[in-house]
């Protein structure tokens, strides 16, 4: 089933079920199959193409991957309930929130990307993320980094773009201010709107973002929690620390290096997310 098919099977769906709402049930059971079918193709392509395909001339690791293939690079991530179907992805077994080396030697990685992982850790588990991806790093060595764009996402809620929330309002089942909220501070989504909004108007930006994620940690039952945010700023001033000096931002699909440019790369949240290049 094609992408373009299914976006006119969908639309349709819509306009059908507001005549008759069993359609939309039916039309979500033939969506999960298919959703279900194409899981399967792609877990055999996984297992067959490892098998097949074993070596690059360069290393490249996609941190924080998942259910991510593309041939000549590694997966580095890890198993938990929420992430239960990842272990045929991966190729180093490597949890962010346990702060420990990563297995690698240094200056032996040529590129390392990473697509909305680092929201889900805390400031401090990211701080030594990327310390050791700089020194994993070959010289020249470039990091890619997908996350949320909260200079953005702020901006939306400050002016009230329910549009722009509409997604999160519609699988969260929530107001604006918990779709919002849920974008970087997820377990804090349900203290209450008037509360939030209180805090949101006393507070500038930064200090609002940190208030409710300082003190955030990422626990197994809520591993796909949002739990930090970023910005240009916060990214240079991380990425800094590590020792980069070329730091840029980037736009969807336009990384300088055509290894980090295609389908495989920048899809998660297009119109809410932030591109990051570092070089060491």
């Amino acid at each position: 089933m094609s992408y373009s098919y299914e976006s006119r099977l969908i639309k349709l769906g819509k306009r059908i079920s507001k005549i008759h709402p069993l359609f939309r049930h039916v039309l979500s059971a033939i969506h999960d199959l298919n959703v279900q079918r194409k899981a399967k193709i792609l877990r055999f392509k996984v297992i067959l193409f490892k098998k097949l395909f074993r070596h690059s001339s360069k290393l490249m690791v996609n941190v924080g991957g998942g259910h991510w293939y593309k041939r000549g690079w590694k997966v580095m991530d890890y198993i938990s309930e929420w992430y239960s179907e990842n272990a045929i992805f991966i190729d180093y077994y490597y949890d962010l929130t346990e702060r420990n080396k990563m297995p690698f030697d240094n200056n032996s990685v040529d590129f390392f990307y990473s697509s909305h992982a680092f929201e889900h850790v805390s400031g401090d588990d990211c701080i030594h993320a990327i310390g050791e991806i700089y020194r994993s790093l070959k010289t020249g060595g470039v990091l890619r980094i997908t996350v949320p764009d909260l200079n953005l996402i702020y901006e939306m809620y400050k002016n009230g773009e329910d549009e722009f929330f509409q997604h999160y309002m519609k699988t969260y089942n929530a107001t604006l201010t918990q779709a919002f909220m849920s974008l970087f501070a997820r377990p804090c989504m349900n203290e209450g709107d008037e509360i939030i909004r209180s805090k949101f108007i006393a507070l500038n930006k930064v200090d609002f973002l940190n208030y409710y994620t300082h003190d955030l940690k990422q626990r197994p039952e809520i591993a796909g929690y949002h739990i930090n945010w970023f910005n240009s700023n916060k990214w240079e001033g991380i990425l800094r620390q590590a020792g980069f000096t070329e730091i840029y931002k980037s736009t969807r699909q336009g990384s300088r290096f055509k290894e980090l440019r295609g389908k495989d790369f920048d899809s998660g949240m297009p119109d809410a997310s932030l591109y990051v290049e570092a070089i060491k």
